[in-house]
């Protein structure tokens, strides 16, 4: 009898223990809240509207494992994220920042969250609305536009200069033209995530070039070959000098 006894409460004991797991299994499947983070590698994530994000190196983003209610609404923490936002005229699609919202229907647009938390937003297509929570003002940006929100001095700034090259780590294309060396090299900086500390005695030479699909070490050598450089490599910096001419 006490072995029964034993038995019935190990097979109790099992039993709940099975229903926790479960339980803790099923609420971790189906947990409402996703947040993913990058570090070295940039990140493409599919929403359940089948909005497209590009999650640059370096970021923080949270979304819901689908969509509910009358809002689409993420987070992106920091760092930066391109959205290809599927049209949707019901549901207004929400980009929430430490300091600003954007509120599209349907559109192609880039923001940044940089670390003193200034937010940038650039607009490829459609219309975007740019809110800044603290000052409430708002600006409507359209194609080839961007704004940017300084919170130091709580200002909103609008331009209708864009740099595409901006967005070089997510559209693998750089456009170069009448380039000083120096800004090319801190756009592929930028993009590529890598040191480059060039020589000063080249940083005035012009480029003009474009390049697509391309891995760094193959933009760098087709520049060294151009300008008659040499590229060489300590740990993970990159130093550009100009070779002596026989």
């Amino acid at each position: 009898k006490k072995s029964k006894k034993l038995l019935v409460i190990y097979v109790a004991a099992a039993s709940i223990l099975l229903v926790i797991a479960s339980t803790f299994f099923i609420g971790q499947l189906y947990q409402s809240t996703i947040r993913i983070s990058t570090f070295q590698t940039t990140k493409k994530i599919v929403l359940s509207d089948g909005t497209v994000v590009d999650l640059n190196r370096n970021s923080q983003i949270e979304y819901p494992r689908k969509f509910k209610g009358n809002y689409r609404q993420v987070k992106l923490m920091k760092g930066e994220a391109f959205f290809t936002v599927s049209s949707d005229p019901l549901r207004p699609f929400l980009v929430y920042t430490p300091a600003a919202s954007i509120k599209v229907l349907g559109t192609r647009f880039n923001v940044i969250v940089d670390r003193e938390g200034n937010v940038e937003v650039l607009v490829q297509s459609g219309r975007v609305s740019f809110h800044a929570s603290e000052t409430n003002e708002s600006l409507i940006l359209t194609p080839n536009q961007k704004a940017i929100y300084a919170a130091g001095s709580k200002a909103m700034v609008k331009s209708d200069t864009v740099d595409w090259n901006q967005l070089a780590w997510c559209t693998s294309r750089f456009i170069f033209k009448e380039a000083d060396l120096a800004y090319v090299y801190g756009v592929l900086s930028r993009t590529y995530g890598k040191t480059i500390v060039p020589d000063t005695q080249i940083l005035r030479n012009k480029l003009t070039a474009t390049y697509e699909k391309l891995e760094l070490d193959d933009i760098l050598q087709i520049i060294d070959k151009t300008f008659i450089l040499k590229t060489t490599r300590l740990n993970d910096t990159l130093y550009l000098v100009r070779q002596t001419q026989p």
